[in-house]
């Protein structure tokens, strides 16, 4: 179901987009706490390795969030928010059954059960295909604007701020 409604889709941008980039914002401050708490997933992986994708989560989830605001190359943004939702609902639903303490989903922000992330995972999934940008038969340009380098170098300094500090963070 595609929304025709303009302001009804810029809402639900709005709130979308925002969700991502506070959730991005929320996990720098501390990011020791953010790590600790996906180690607390007990994932079949070694601490190491999940505190260098924990980074490069940081600045995906900001990426995703900007783009999404901002209206910036809006169908690749909805890719991956959609690759990182569905890659998310089967590690919170590990997090369920090996109980870990809190998702993690907004840092220090909301403390929650993983359970309750997977359903908020499911219902954001959801809503990203009612914003199916239009399909324009002209042809876009494949060079990026100055929107799209702003949000790079910002999700990019969000992951280089987190991997300065992943000495500090490792257990």
């Amino acid at each position: 179901m595609l929304i025709t409604k303009p302001w009804i889709t810029h809402i639900i941008r709005f709130l979308l987009g925002t969700s991502f980039a506070v959730a991005g914002f929320s996990k720098l401050f501390p990011l020791k706490n953010f790590i600790s708490q996906i180690l607390a997933y007990q994932l079949p992986v070694s601490p190491s390795f999940l505190t260098y994708i924990a980074c490069l989560l940081i600045g995906f989830e900001i990426w995703i969030g900007l783009s999404i605001l901002l209206n910036s190359n809006l169908f690749i943004s909805l890719i991956g928010c959609r690759i990182l939702l569905i890659s998310m609902i089967p590690i919170t639903i590990w997090g369920t059954f090996h109980q870990a303490p809190s998702c993690g989903c907004y840092g220090n922000l909301v403390k929650r059960e993983p359970i309750y992330a997977t359903i908020e995972d499911a219902l954001l999934l959801a809503i990203t295909f009612l914003l199916i940008p239009p399909v324009k038969k002209e042809k876009q340009e494949k060079t990026f604007n100055k929107r799209q380098i702003f949000i790079f170098i910002i999700a990019i300094s969000a992951s280089i701020y987190g991997f300065l500090q992943i000495k500090t963070c490792l257990i």
